[in-house]
């Protein structure tokens, strides 16, 4: 796996949406012939700055592809408070964006962990739009590890307090630290420290939910699952069941073995773009 070094974005702008969010977006132009366009949705915690990011823009750059990621709310360069989300804000967000850019020409959407289960809801509508040609999806998070959750008491008490408190964290939550992927290294778009508990009550409910919530859903989904053998948080078995209630066909998963959670942006990241790109390319 090679070494990454920012690439600078052809354009970095500001969309605003309907509900007075401000979000900031780049966009990154290949050189020749365009492919298609790639909207990508971020994880939780981060922003365009990350070594998951990076990776993904650079190589599908390489292949002719312009890729155009949307910092959500609370993220990067967007407004909002610090890293406290709404998962149906970012999905009501992402969608409006992609609907307002579309235009002539193929195109695609991708997210990472947080940023693929935002994808998954808006790609439910946005697939049926003129030009869609997938959706790639890398360390959905569809379910967690029950040894990274609290005892229920535990839960319970932190869920009441997110109503209270959304922006603290009350020493409770996981703690992220960018230094491990911030890219450059000395980005400050990126969260640092105990996640505030409103986020940690989102994450924890999309996860527990996501299976139940793909079962009810009435409009399948033209997807590639990218996942890490080595991933600790969401466990490859989860996206298994998601896939299977989901009504796609096994083969719509792919385990990267070195891979991690940091899936585009760690061991393995080489391997997970190529295979994601891959597909796209055959669709």
């Amino acid at each position: 796996m090679s070494l990454l070094q920012i690439l600078k974005p052809s354009a970095s702008l500001h969309y605003d949406a309907r509900d007075d969010a401000n979000l900031h977006y780049e966009i990154w132009e290949p050189e020749g012939t365009v492919r298609g366009t790639l909207y990508h949705s971020h994880g939780v915690c981060e922003s365009n700055e990350t070594t998951n990011t990076q990776r993904l823009v650079q190589r599908a750059v390489a292949r002719g592809w312009r890729v155009v990621c949307l910092e959500h709310e609370g993220h990067g360069l967007s407004s909002g408070a610090r890293s406290v989300i709404s998962l149906d804000r970012c999905v009501c967000h992402f969608e409006a964006f992609v609907r307002a850019r579309l235009g002539e020409g193929d195109w695609a959407l991708s997210g990472h962990s947080m940023g693929a289960n935002v994808v998954i809801s808006a790609a439910q509508r946005l697939s049926s739009m003129k030009g869609y040609v997938g959706t790639v999806l890398f360390g959905a998070a569809v379910g967690v590890d029950p040894r990274a959750v609290p005892p229920a008491f535990v839960v319970g008490a932190l869920r009441m307090a997110s109503f209270l408190m959304p922006e603290s964290s009350l020493g409770a939550t996981p703690v992220e630290d960018p230094d491990s992927y911030a890219l450059p290294v000395d980005s400050t778009r990126n969260f640092r420290g105990h996640w505030p508990l409103q986020t940690a009550k989102e994450l924890l409910d999309a996860t527990q939910n996501a299976v139940a919530d793909a079962a009810a859903s009435k409009r399948g989904l033209d997807a590639c699952f990218v996942h890490g053998a080595q991933d600790h948080v969401v466990p490859t078995a989860a996206v298994r069941d998601f896939i299977s209630v989901a009504r796609l066909p096994p083969e719509a998963l792919h385990v990267v073995k070195k891979g991690g959670h940091d899936l585009t942006g760690g061991a393995g990241g080489d391997e997970a773009c190529a295979f994601a790109l891959d597909w796209l390319d055959s669709k």
